[in-house]
């Protein structure tokens, strides 16, 4: 006899979301995962969502934060893609033992089909653009800040200054170009959450040898969506890391 529909419901959830965990060592799954044709990824959204509204029941909600050992179900401070990013270089440098850092951490890293090398290098990239709990997460993993050495000489505006190289702005070829790119579509999908980017919204980072770029996210999002199909896999499928919506 089922006495509670709701009850029953919540149980058939916990179960999968327990599968998931075990099979995926986290809880922060893609709106779009299913197991064994339940909607996992929506189930865990919905859940996040009432925890924020609302609240869920505290036995609830500690049995969601048990699935996982040292992760968040529900991260505050973060986004969910970032949180499964965050909980995969962690666990890839359990695996390497004590000593891993994530400044150690190869570009071409890959851990549970995670590109986590270059989300590392993105992480680098978009330094300024992070809160101050995604930079207090990434440096218990042993992540340096950019630029730590020249932030500790100098002080005020004249340190940001200081920072760029001096001389003429060399010129990109078109992978660095994309690179840029990317890690002004990261810090952005960090911060608000989606890509779903404003045409005329301008995002500045910091490239790779130290210059300031300003990218005009907006246009460059609409111009890739319609690129697609001429588009390299491994950049379709680093835009993918970012829940990037294709149509």
């Amino acid at each position: 006899m089922v006495w509670s529909l709701l009850d029953q419901a919540w149980e058939d959830g916990l179960a999968i979301a327990r599968q998931y965990a075990r099979e995926h060592a986290t809880l922060a799954a893609p709106g779009d995962a299913v197991i064994e044709g339940f909607p996992i990824g929506k189930w865990l959204e919905t859940k996040r969502t009432q925890d924020r509204k609302t609240g869920l029941d505290t036995a609830r909600t500690q049995a969601l934060d048990a699935l996982v050992e040292g992760e968040p179900w529900n991260p505050p401070h973060w986004p969910v893609s970032w949180q499964r990013r965050l909980t995969y270089a962690s666990e890839y440098l359990a695996a390497r033992g004590d000593r891993a850092r994530l400044d150690d951490v190869a570009l071409d890293a890959v851990h549970r089909g995670e590109a986590i090398g270059r989300w590392v290098a993105r992480q680098k990239a978009g330094w300024d653009k992070l809160n101050e709990q995604q930079r207090a997460a990434l440096e218990a993993l042993g992540l340096t800040p950019p630029r730590a050495a020249e932030t500790t000489v100098a002080a005020g505006p004249a340190a940001e200054e200081a920072a760029e190289p001096s001389g003429p702005k060399p010129r990109r070829s078109r992978e660095q170009a994309f690179e840029i790119a990317l890690s002004a579509a990261t810090a952005y999908r960090e911060r608000i959450g989606h890509l779903e980017v404003p045409r005329g919204h301008v995002e500045t980072v910091t490239a790779f040898d130290g210059w300031r770029e300003d990218v005009r996210l907006g246009v460059w999002i609409t111009t890739t969506r319609n690129r697609r199909p001429k588009l390299p896999a491994e950049r379709i499928a680093a835009l993918d890391t970012l829940d990037m919506r294709w149509t």
